[in-house]
């Protein structure tokens, strides 16, 4: 597991950072598979005189290549909704108890836009006995020249009256 920097803001919110992975992290994988496909295909032509396996190998490749450059987008993705659960458990069982109900299920949600499912907004959603769903907002603080991006974590929530929240909390 990565290496987790947690803190707590004078305001109360939780902060955490971590070295997150990149999509193009180990190009050498890529490269090896590419000279692979292409060995393979070349033999094929040379004993067989043939380029059937071109395309069937094309696709596997492909195939290869989209799930070798997200597996470090899930990591980073594991490692946000663990530390968030750490993180955030505690005070949102203390606000349950306060509201007297409980949580059944907290889940970290992204919101995402277009086709590339590019991240707008994260948010802590909890699902409570009494029906009503929270949402404890997570920003994120991008670098600047004097500090490192950092995740911060809003100790206060909000009664969820968005759809899209209630029904993904549900599921």
């Amino acid at each position: 597991m990565e290496k987790v920097t947690k803190w707590t803001k004078p305001n109360g919110n939780k902060c955490f950072r971590f070295v997150e992975r990149q999509e193009f992290e180990r190009p050498w994988i890529i490269v090896l598979a590419t000279i692979l496909l292409t060995a393979a295909t070349g033999t094929e032509y040379l004993v067989n005189a043939s380029c059937y396996s071109l395309v069937p190998n094309f696709i596997i490749f492909f195939f290869f290549a989209l799930w070798w450059m997200t597996i470090p987008l899930k990591a980073n993705e594991a490692v946000i909704e663990m530390t968030v659960h750490e993180l955030m458990d505690e005070i949102v069982e203390s606000d349950a108890k306060v509201a007297g109900t409980k949580v059944l299920k907290s889940i970290v949600h992204y919101d995402i836009k277009g086709t590339y499912a590019i991240i707008t907004g994260r948010c802590f959603l909890v699902l409570l006995k009494n029906g009503m769903v929270w949402e404890y907002p997570i920003t994120y603080n991008k670098p600047t020249n004097e500090k490192e991006g950092y995740y911060e974590c809003k100790q206060s929530y909000v009664v969820s009256k968005n759809k899209d929240y209630i029904r993904v909390s549900i599921r």
